[in-house]
């Protein structure tokens, strides 16, 4: 399932139930989005290349950023459950942590 959300309404606005995340699908998608006249103003995901092949063709002004959770998950999996260094035991601290950050000074 492909989920389309408004973060500042809280509510979903399109939906696909699909086998994979096909281009073609997704640049429809964008497509059926702007057509409704929903302008977009930021786009989350989770870094498909298909995805972002999309993006870039239907709306490639839209700033896009990688989903916070896919970033971690990728993160664990490179640096492994027990890194072998002090530097990949820090950087996975920092990784386990980035969900925490809700300000500016948190950020810094």
């Amino acid at each position: 399932m492909v989920i389309y959300r408004d973060n500042a309404f809280k509510q979903t606005g399109l939906y696909r139930i699909t086998d994979g995340e096909h281009y073609e699908e997704l640049k429809e998608d964008l497509e059926n989005i702007l057509n409704l006249g929903i302008k977009i103003g930021g786009i989350t995901c989770d870094g498909d290349k298909y995805l972002l092949k999309a993006i870039r063709k239907v709306c490639p002004k839209v700033p896009v950023q990688r989903c916070l959770v896919h970033i971690q998950r990728m993160c664990k999996i490179w640096l492994s459950a027990y890194p072998k260094s002090l530097a990949g035991f820090e950087l996975r601290e920092i990784v386990c942590n980035l969900h925490f950050i809700d300000n500016e000074v948190k950020k810094q």
